[in-house]
């Protein structure tokens, strides 16, 4: 296959914590993929922050975390529940069809209900209406999320797929924003670029997953729908929490300021994130295998989390001191002397690539 001698090779760097090779590729396959989603902005970030300045990258900024919310309502916490219902029925195909068209269809009906809540939203409230080109452009990324079966590929353990198709839609458009955005004026032009990207990914997911020919085609019932909003409601719950003190943040702040205070925190948050990446894949890799492990082995399953836990501290009390002590070296590099004022914002958020990190872990122990 292609790419897996790379990655077993890379997967190396796991084997401290003495897992089985398939996680390990996993782990380094969700690496690759969060590396895809952070790793390919903090590319472009420079010359977005540059050619934009402030005040349209925080217009950008500001677009794209209202658009977070939608994503996490089609989202539903489907990439813990759905996943969860995978790992244990992996080889029975019959019900993983069931689970996969009544998962891809409640997603599609939770978008929809968003995208008629958004527009709602723009017609009531004149600081939404002001952005209701940008709003509807950065909702082609919720369509993106929706058409990419991020729990599919994760409970069946072939995320080396789903890591492909996000680094192929990520080169597709990366020189496409150096050739068209060249100006303060080309805001719209940004942002339809950068939500085309999930769309071109969830387009090649949907691809990979047919030539797989593992799901056949079952007509969810209402049933099936409603089984799949109860099993991952608290999952929403829990998700919806968190992005009270990540999403919320730039939402008030765009609320409350001008859209340049909203560009200084949107600068430092995206460091902030490209940190969390770099762990995030060990939690979520090796999730559908303690799934599996609960039903045959709680004792191997929650020894396998306290070495998750343990590592993933270590990393991530590691990149919060980076930030905290390098936050003006990294904003200078990465957004120039214009961004001065990201510096103390990044210092305030460096101790949450530690603290979520963590929280993931247990989120995953409390869960199961």
């Amino acid at each position: 296959e292609y790419g897996r001698p790379f990655i077993d090779r890379i997967a190396g760097i796991t084997r401290f914590m003495d897992v089985k090779p398939s996680i390990r590729r996993n782990i380094v396959s969700l690496l690759f993929l969060q590396g895809a989603n952070y790793i390919f902005p903090l590319i472009t970030l420079p010359w977005f922050t540059r050619t934009l300045g402030p005040d349209g990258f925080g217009r950008i900024g500001f677009a794209t975390a209202f658009c977070m919310y939608f994503s996490l309502l089609s989202d539903y916490g489907f990439n813990l529940s759905a996943t969860r219902q995978f790992a244990i029925h992996r080889d029975n195909q019959a019900e993983g069809s069931r689970i996969f068209w009544s998962t891809f269809t409640t997603k599609f009906i939770l978008s929809f209900v968003g995208f008629l809540l958004l527009l709602f939203l723009c017609i009531i409230m004149p600081r939404l209406a002001q952005e209701r080109t940008l709003l509807v452009t950065g909702y082609l990324s919720v369509v993106g999320t929706v058409l990419t079966p991020v729990w599919y590929f994760q409970g069946i353990e072939r995320l080396t797929v789903l890591t492909k198709v996000n680094l192929t839609a990520r080169i597709i458009t990366l020189p496409v924003i150096f050739i068209l955005v060249r100006s303060k004026d080309d805001v719209l032009l940004a942002m339809l670029i950068t939500s085309t990207t999930g769309l071109i990914a969830g387009c090649l997911s949907i691809l990979a997953m047919i030539r797989l020919n593992k799901i056949l085609w079952a007509p969810p019932s209402f049933f099936d729908i409603w089984c799949a909003l109860h099993d991952g409601w608290h999952l929403f719950v829990s998700s919806a929490a968190v992005s009270l003190y990540t999403t919320s943040n730039t939402v008030i702040l765009g609320f409350i300021a001008g859209n340049a205070e909203v560009g200084y925190f949107t600068a430092a948050q995206r460091l902030i994130k490209a940190a969390q990446s770099m762990v995030t894949p060990l939690s979520q890799a090796v999730y559908p295998r303690i799934s599996h492990l609960m039903q045959s082995s709680r004792d191997d399953a929650f020894v396998l989390i306290r070495k998750v836990l343990r590592v993933q501290g270590i990393i991530t009390l590691v990149l919060s001191l980076v930030l905290l002590i390098g936050a003006s070296v990294a904003v200078e590099i990465a957004f120039g002397q214009s961004y001065v004022a990201s510096v103390p914002v990044l210092r305030w958020l460096a101790p949450l690539p530690f603290f979520i990190g963590l929280s993931n872990v247990f989120g995953v122990q409390a869960m199961l």
